[in-house]
């Protein structure tokens, strides 16, 4: 899965009235330790280009290296409804991206999931950008 195809899957399922860009840097803000450092924060229109070309091996690596599973986890949990969860779910399952453990917590199958694609996309594996 591609950082594009897992970032349109949660922007699909998100009810807060924004853009994909601005829905991209709150991601990446809610997933560093640090969120005023995110390396995404002014990169404007090339944003959508992310969603196409994939995440700069740069700054994939700033967010693999800040990486802050509790408070992605958080946010996640936070921000779609059980609704949305499911839908989530649904749509990683389509894309073979699931296989969960009964009992864990959808918050923290989309924390790996994320955590892989960023490492991957620092790495400069193009399969994942």
């Amino acid at each position: 899965m591609t950082f594009g195809e897992f970032v349109q899957i949660l922007f699909n399922n998100y009810k807060g009235g924004i853009t994909i860009p601005e829905f991209i840097r709150e991601l990446i803000r809610n997933s560093i330790i640090d969120p005023s450092k995110s390396p995404v924060e002014n990169d404007g229109e090339l944003l959508y280009k992310y969603l196409k070309r994939g995440l700069p091996k740069n700054k994939a690596k700033f967010i693999h290296h800040n990486f802050n599973r509790e408070q992605f986890e958080t946010y996640i949990v936070e921000k779609f409804s059980d609704t949305a969860q499911d839908h989530i779910i649904r749509a990683l399952k389509e894309k073979d991206m699931v296989n969960r453990p009964r009992g864990t917590h959808y918050a923290s199958v989309c924390a790996n999931i994320f955590e892989e694609i960023i490492k991957e996309c620092a790495e400069g594996n193009r399969h994942y950008n």
